[in-house]
């Protein structure tokens, strides 16, 4: 049997779950309880950046950010939607020579 974590979820976290519908909240509820017994789900991720001790998982549309600490499990935020931007190449901007006075898309 695998050992069980304490699971805290911070005050941010808990308000982005309040503002849910119940079935989302239930589903999400769910992955967070899963956390305490396997802090390492299939499809779990790193943040990168500065937040490298950060944890990722995606539950449907949604993501919940934790930490793993010695003897618990930090819900630090739950986020929902679409970043139509992430990965997006970055847009075409027109820019002057100012030599030639020709104008060239980079």
């Amino acid at each position: 049997m695998a050992l069980r974590s304490f699971v805290r979820i911070l005050k941010r976290a808990q308000r982005d779950l309040e503002a849910l519908a119940p079935a989302e909240r239930k589903r999400l509820g769910d992955q967070i309880q899963a956390l305490a017994s396997d802090p390492s789900p299939r499809g779990f991720d790193t943040m990168h950046g500065q937040q490298s001790l950060t944890l990722r998982v995606r539950v449907g549309r949604f993501r919940i950010c934790y930490q793993v600490r010695e003897d618990e499990i930090v819900i630090v935020t739950v986020t929902s939607g679409i970043r139509p931007h992430a990965n997006a190449p970055e847009p075409l901007t027109p820019c002057s020579s100012p030599e030639s006075g020709e104008r060239r898309i980079h």
